[in-house]
Order: structure tokens, then C-alpha cells, then sequence
């Protein structure tokens, strides 16, 4: 009898696990709790009928070729490239400012994000912050307004805060002024706002070649 394949979740949480080797950080980029992701690589090991002798060889071969899969899904799944389904995280900016040495948020104590809201958009962040992480993010990019729009008018946007998101798009006549969209519940894109500044309900998403599925919640 055939067997079916493998869910992509259980496909996109080993690719993390295989990049990371730790459990830790894998539960902390895919917002889910370490037994979810030991739940899911635990039963795509037993699909697979790993040999726990060579687990760490077979984590390192099969890494390529799911991200070769991962790859190829998010072209065809998600042509034109696709937005991170949610704002970008104060415990996702950590890892920026920790591998990077970027200038941290104001608002966070001694240089680190506050435990309390790891989960919660970064913000205070400049335009210019916002596009050198998405650029360190996978080579990825600020969204245009259109490609935010008909992402939001498509369903695939969760917010997870009351924020208006940054654009690579300027603001026509304004100087540096960029356009931002948002806040929740709408999918409009007319708030104009200098690239230099900061403010407290300002965040962003990254958008580019990596599936939405690599941050989706699991059950």
C-alpha cells in the first residue's frame, strides 16, 4: 500500500531543526513550543524510518534536500515571492542585533528584547533598520505597496500588533518619506512617514523567496 507524503510542516520544521541542531531556537523562529517541534521531527524520523545511529549525518543530507523542496515550493506556491505572514518579532530582531552588532530598538533594557514581549513586533525601528534585517533575513526585501495589499486582501497577513508597516515604496514630492500600511484590520497603504524616524506603532515584514510555511504556527 502506498504511503502518503509527509506534510510540509513536518518537512519546513526539520529544515530549521537541521540548521539550528537545537530544538531552542527552532521553537523560538517558528513561534511554537519545543514539544511541537520535537512532535514534528519526531514523526517525519518515523516516516522516514531513520537509523538513530546516523541521525546526525541524515539531519545534514536531508536539510538540502528539503530546503531544494522548500525552495521550489514557495515558486510555485507563491509566485512573485511571499510576504512573512507576520510582523517581524522582538525575538527575531534579537537574533539580528546579536549576530550583526545593529544599533538595538530605544525601548529595549541593556541592549536585549524583553522576555515579556519576544513574541510582539519590533518597533522603533527606522526605515533604513527595517531594510538592513530583511537584507541580512535571506537576502529579502521591504514589500512594495502592491505586493502588501494583495497579500493582505488575500487572507495571508496575521498581525500581531497594532502597527502600520514600513514599504520600500517612497513617498512621491516628500523627500525621504516612505509609505507605510496598515494597521490591523485594514489593508490600506496611505500613511507617509520620514525613512529617519521612529515611533512606537511603527514595524515591518520582510518579503522574498522563503514559504510563509517556515513561519506558520503548527498544531
Amino acid at each position: 500500500m502506498a504511503r502518503r507524503l509527509p506534510l510540509l510542516n513536518a518537512l519546513c520544521v526539520f529544515e530549521v531543526a537541521a540548521r539550528h541542531l537545537s530544538f531552542t531556537p527552532d521553537a523560538e523562529e517558528l513561534h511554537v513550543s519545543h514539544r511541537a517541534i520535537s512532535r514534528q521531527v519526531w514523526a517525519l524520523e518515523d516516516y522516514l524510518r531513520f537509523p538513530w545511529g546516523w541521525r546526525a549525518l541524515w539531519l545534514i543530507l536531508l536539510a538540502g534536500v528539503v530546503l531544494m523542496f522548500t525552495t521550489w515550493y514557495a515558486g510555485s506556491a507563491f509566485e512573485g515571492g511571499s510576504l512573512d505572514p507576520h510582523e517581524v518579532t522582538n525575538a527575531q530582531y534579537g537574533r539580528f542585533i546579536a549576530a550583526t552588532g545593529h544599533e538595538p530598538p530605544p525601548y529595549w533594557p541593556n541592549g536585549a528584547p524583553p522576555p515579556e514581549r519576544s513574541g510582539e513586533p519590533v518597533v522603533m525601528v527606522t526605515w533604513h533598520d527595517a531594510v538592513a534585517y530583511c537584507a541580512w533575513d535571506g537576502q529579502k526585501k521591504l514589500p512594495t505597496v502592491p505586493e502588501w495589499q494583495a497579500a493582505c486582501q488575500a487572507g495571508q497577513l496575521r498581525k500581531l500588533g497594532y502597527v502600520w508597516e514600513w514599504t520600500a515604496n517612497p513617498a512621491e514630492a516628500q523627500g525621504e518619506a516612505k509609505i507605510l500600511c496598515g494597521p490591523r484590520g485594514t489593508c490600506a497603504c496611505g500613511h507617509v512617514y520620514d525613512a529617519a524616524w521612529r515611533n512606537m506603532v511603527k514595524g515591518f515584514r520582510c518579503t522574498g523567496s522563503q514559504p510563509m510555511a517556515f513561519h506558520a504556527p503548527l498544531p
